[in-house]
């Protein structure tokens, strides 16, 4: 009977010790698989924030537009104005961005240029495309990424800071209108560029003359890629956001694109300049252009050069093919691209002989007096029927300015009711009594601001010291819509090339 106790209390002694151990176990499995689960559901969660935030904004813009039509692609505006936009596919479900500033996860700091270019279209583009590439490949916090104008982005071109369109990929206008209304587009995710720059080809403002007139004979290839020209000024002078922020664009136009020989012992890798290259101000040159030196125009264009800012250009190269292997240096870039700045209308080397610290004080000296010449009563005699002031600035360079003064012609012609409508604008701002200030109040009179004067043109004429002693002139006082005055230009240079001529000519001795 005792045996049969004890026997019993050490069974009952085990089944508790079985039931303990198997609780425990339990226990533990219970725990192993509660942190499976939620290492599982942090990583749905973390997997999916993107997707579960882009619903939620496109409810959130879906509801906001009210029934209103949506543009393809897009889901409407926020509350805030900002476009929710359908960026890509995952999978079955389309994901949206959210957008947070500086602070997105995984978001590149580093400078985009997106390069717009379709190999299918024009193989010597997609190769100048692949030179500019490496050039960038060389710079640091920079990198390009190239896609076909059916693969830009909506939206900014993911925060792309330049966008660089070749506009042999373009059909016409109205495609080129369509792709800039996509890449100019801010999205709650991205930013559009503030640089825009267009590859086009020499002859586009040419058509009437040869070789171009035979280039367009078929299909009108050249005007086609003047209206592209023309879309892309018209788009920047709107700026973004309503004006509220400027865009920038350039206009690069090049001949037949060759391939370098100095560049055939090292294919693949990105050649310096090795031609002179020459830029003019609009389609002005003639001539082709070497894949490298092609690249350095536009990695100069986007990177170095500001003049080349809102500016259209053409680039050529001195045609000589493989006559030196000395690249151009950054002081013959700066030099040659000054020429956009206005533009360039005239520049000649002073190679007379004495101390140049005196003959540039005396040539100041000289050009000043020669320019007050064209102001008052003096200017018809000078054969200039425009009137002009001249104002000069003592800073480094020295130069004067000739700018031309408002006239009754052209743009700036107004019929009588227009010049009554005008003083009646202009009394306005007469300053008032106080009287007249509390009249106004009452009858909460809207005071809307003056306009300010029409810029009408005019040349500016530099004397410099570096890299030599040299006189250049440009246009200045220039707006978008100034209407150049070719005449009068031309009669300002052809008596700036007399007066520097009687100056190499006579003994002018410095003070």
């Amino acid at each position: 009977e005792k045996l049969q106790q004890t026997l019993q209390k050490d069974f009952e002694d085990s089944k508790k010790s079985m039931l303990d151990a198997s609780d425990l176990r339990a226990s533990l499995e219970t725990d192993r698989l509660m942190n499976k689960i939620d290492e599982l559901t942090n990583n749905f969660l973390k997997k999916s924030e993107q997707s579960r935030v882009s619903t939620k904004l496109a409810a959130a813009a879906d509801q906001n537009m009210a029934g209103r039509g949506l543009e393809f692609g897009s889901w409407g505006t926020d509350t805030s104005g900002r476009e929710v936009v359908t960026l890509g596919e995952k999978g079955s479900s389309f994901y949206i961005e959210e957008t947070l500033g500086d602070n997105l996860p995984g978001s590149n700091t580093a400078n985009k240029i997106l390069v717009i270019v379709d190999e299918s279209k024009s193989k010597e583009d997609a190769k100048l495309a692949a030179h500019l590439v490496a050039l960038f490949d060389e710079v640091s916090n920079t990198y390009c990424e190239t896609v076909t104008p059916f693969r830009v982005p909506t939206g900014g071109g993911e925060n792309c800071k330049v966008a660089l369109i070749f506009s042999s990929c373009i059909s016409d206008r109205s495609d080129f209108e369509s792709l800039l209304d996509r890449l100019l587009k801010r999205t709650v995710s991205t930013f559009p560029p503030t640089d825009l720059v267009l590859v086009s080809s020499l002859g586009t403002e040419r058509t009437n003359k040869m070789p171009y007139s035979m280039q367009n004979l078929l299909g009108g290839k050249l005007d086609k890629k003047r209206e592209i020209e023309e879309a892309i000024v018209s788009r920047s002078r709107m700026g973004l956001f309503g004006g509220v922020k400027p865009l920038d664009y350039t206009v690069v136009k090049f001949g037949e694109l060759k391939q370098s020989n100095l560049g055939s012992k090292n294919k693949g890798e990105p050649q310096e300049a090795s031609h002179k290259v020459d830029v003019a101000f609009g389609d002005a040159l003639d001539g082709s252009i070497e894949f490298d030196d092609a690249a350095q125009v536009l990695f100069q264009s986007i990177v170095l050069q500001k003049p080349a800012r809102n500016c259209t250009f053409s680039a050529v190269a001195d045609g000589v093919a493989g006559t030196t292997e000395t690249p151009m240096s950054q002081d013959a870039w700066d030099d040659i691209f000054i020429r956009l700045d206005g533009p360039e209308l005239y520049r000649i080397e002073i190679n007379k002989a004495g101390v140049v610290d005196s003959n540039y004080k005396l040539l100041c000296e000289y050009l000043y007096g020669w320019a007050k010449l064209f102001e008052e009563e003096d200017g018809k005699k000078m054969g200039l029927s425009t009137p002009v002031t001249v104002t000069k600035s003592e800073s480094t360079p020295w130069s004067v300015k000739i700018d031309f003064k408002a006239t009754r012609t052209g743009a700036s012609y107004k019929s009588s009711k227009e010049e009554k409508d005008l003083e009646m604008e202009r009394k306005k701002y007469i300053k008032p009594s106080n009287d007249q200030k509390k009249s106004s109040d009452e009858e909460g009179e809207e005071k809307k601001p003056m306009k300010k004067d029409a810029k009408e043109g005019g040349v500016e004429v530099l004397v410099e010291l570096e890299p030599v002693l040299r006189v250049r002139a440009k246009r200045c006082n220039m707006g978008y819509e100034t209407i150049v005055k070719e005449m009068s230009e031309e009669i300002i240079l052809k008596k700036l090339r007399d007066a520097i001529k009687f100056w190499l000519e006579k003994e002018i001795k410095p003070l």
